[in-house]
């Protein structure tokens, strides 16, 4: 999975892990001749972690001059059926940000 892995200063004081991850493309359905495809990564466990991110938890993603920055969507306002939610408050900014090298 991780073919390089090095340390890093970005924008802050501490150093940042660094590993370079597979862009992987998957045929999502086929209609005629058409072939519609989607791509994944697969984000390390320790980097899941660092975040506070759980599963299936939303996630925004942008991209803005070649760099693909993925972080916690804001909660959407829930229907009081669910009031659990809305006593957790959003967790902050932990995110996760790409750029090719």
């Amino acid at each position: 999975m991780a073919a390089n892995s090095s340390l890093r200063r970005l924008n802050g004081p501490q150093p940042i892990q660094v590993l370079e991850i597979i862009l992987q493309k998957q045929r999502s359905r086929q209609r005629g001749n058409s072939q519609y495809l989607k791509y994944r990564i697969t984000i390390p466990i320790k980097f899941v972690r660092e975040t506070g991110w759980t599963g299936g938890e939303r996630l925004e993603i942008t991209c803005s001059d070649g760099t693909l920055t993925i972080v916690r969507a804001p909660d959407r306002p829930q229907q009081q059926s669910n009031p659990q939610n809305q006593e957790n408050p959003p967790l902050g900014p932990p995110h996760i940000i790409y750029s090719p090298l």
